[in-house]
């Protein structure tokens, strides 16, 4: 459980790094990560990453926006 946690917390920490520098560095706006495929299937990803992004930045999956996330 400790290996998946971890693991977790670096494609979090990971992810969040990647949309700062390319989107913010870009002085772009980040208001919304839907995601799609596995990790629409793992809610404590999508919650980390709610939580690592902050308040301003909507987290989901692609079904909420309807499209299939398989």
């Amino acid at each position: 459980a400790d290996l998946v946690a971890t693991a977790t917390e670096v494609t979090v920490e990971s992810v969040a790094r990647a949309y700062e520098r390319e989107v913010l560095g870009a002085g772009m706006p980040l208001g919304e990560v839907y995601f799609c495929g596995g990790g629409a299937r793992n809610a404590f990803l999508v919650e980390r990453l709610r939580e690592r992004l902050g308040d301003g930045v909507v987290v989901g999956t692609s079904a909420e926006v309807g499209v299939d996330p398989s």
